[in-house]
């Protein structure tokens, strides 16, 4: 049997009371591109960017709603996520990362691996058309729910839905170009009413070669009052992974406390215990996304029934979890920062701290001109986050902010 027809009997567009037509074979030749490229490429990762707007029912205008940094890993056909310089990835849901707001996962790989190397979408040849200025062939494809992997989450609801789509492959290369994914055939638990995925493909270098690589993609949610939230992605600083570094699950020192004298030691720092901390650097909202670093260090030790747990000095990291614009009229911003670990000397380990002082501390720039009454802040804020309104425009959380944290019980604290 041929390569051709074996891909077509798997793609299930062959019917061998029926000749293999043009269209079928030029479908079986695109499939064995891509499942050539997917078979080859190494694990690797890239930085995604994510823009995220809301458009309200009857505007004509996507207002800006934040900006989200985060590493996204393809291995072993899967997609992991992580924060920005963190040295672990993780098989989790990127939902669980991110507090509030649309997001959406399988841009980066899934959605073309479900797309071409299975046999869920049905295919009909659509011609030749231009993309730009590149010959492609387009297919036009439909997956049936029943046959559908996509799972459509706006918690708590969930469920798999159907969607139709067209693929742009380079008529040339076969290339994937563009891949649309427009889903329609949800289930009625889930309060959604459209929802839409394009992804924009490019080689780019990885190890040595050149891969088939996501360079873009928009997903565009529209719930049952007609309010469409947007992502815009961008995929950045591709590059593969080395050897063994890929998944780990406990997290090494830093270089510069990793070198100091004796083996690591976990501490645990007690509960209800005061936290002075100072920002050693700059945080500016101009330049900000959720996912960001920070770092702080302690002005002060803390000491428990004459135990030292934590040293005055001691590094603090965390991450910027919350940078989202508050309703009204005024360019008003809501930012949270979570610490998440210390180090000092050969000793590490997890913070977990309500913020006491200053609590919703207002950083306002001399260019303000608003008010802040009838400001809304959202729901669900957490206890282990501190946040800060800022007017964007002209203002930063600057370096050395003291802060007052009170420290929460970390035995039951999920990994940052």
């Amino acid at each position: 049997m041929s390569l051709v027809t074996a891909v077509s009997l798997a793609s299930g567009q062959y019917s061998p009371t029926q000749p293999l037509t043009a269209e079928t074979i030029l479908l079986a030749r695109i499939r064995v591109v891509m499942a050539e490229n997917l078979k080859n490429l190494p694990n690797y990762t890239c930085t995604m960017e994510i823009e995220r707007s809301r458009r309200r029912a009857k505007s004509k205008r996507f207002e800006s709603v934040d900006l989200l940094r985060i590493e996204v890993a393809y291995v072993s056909n899967k997609e992991l996520y992580a924060w920005p310089g963190s040295s672990q990835f993780e098989e989790r849901e990127i939902g669980d990362m991110i507090q509030g707001g649309a997001i959406g996962s399988g841009e980066f790989a899934l959605h073309a691996r479900s797309t071409f190397l299975s046999n869920a979408p049905a295919f009909t040849y659509q011609g030749k058309s231009m993309l730009g200025d590149v010959p492609v062939h387009k297919f036009a494809f439909k997956v049936p729910r029943l046959r559908s992997g996509y799972m459509l989450r706006v918690r708590p609801a969930e469920g798999i839905a159907g969607y139709h789509g067209a693929a742009y492959n380079d008529a040339d290369s076969l290339d994937l170009l563009r891949l649309e994914l427009d889903v329609d055939d949800i289930p009625s638990n889930v309060p959604v009413r459209h929802a839409q995925n394009i992804i924009e493909y490019q080689r780019l270098p990885v190890g040595g070669a050149t891969f088939l690589l996501p360079k873009s993609a928009e997903t565009t949610i529209t719930d049952l009052s007609g309010e469409e939230n947007r992502n815009r992605i961008s995929f950045n600083n591709c590059h593969q992974f080395t050897g063994q570094s890929v998944l780990t699950f406990d997290d090494p020192l830093p270089d510069d406390v990793s070198k100091r004298a004796g083996p690591a030691v976990t501490v645990t720092l007690p509960p209800d215990a005061e936290l002075f901390l100072k920002l050693t650097k700059v945080l500016s909202p101009r330049r900000m996304a959720v996912g960001d670093a920070f770092e702080a260090e302690a002005t002060r030790a803390v000491r428990r029934k004459g135990e030292e747990y934590l040293a005055k000095g001691a590094r603090i990291e965390g991450r910027v979890t919350l940078y989202q614009r508050l309703p009204g009229p005024d360019s008003l911003f809501l930012i949270g920062l979570k610490p998440e670990r210390f180090f000092y000397s050969n000793k590490t380990g997890l913070v977990a701290a309500a913020l006491q002082t200053p609590a919703f501390n207002v950083f306002l720039g001399p260019g303000y001109r608003g008010r802040l009454s009838g400001v809304r802040l959202p729901e669900n804020l957490r206890r282990d986050t501190g946040y800060f309104i800022v007017s964007r425009d002209d203002f930063v959380l600057p370096s050395g902010l003291t802060m007052i944290w009170r420290t929460l019980d970390v035995s039951g604290a999920a990994r940052p």
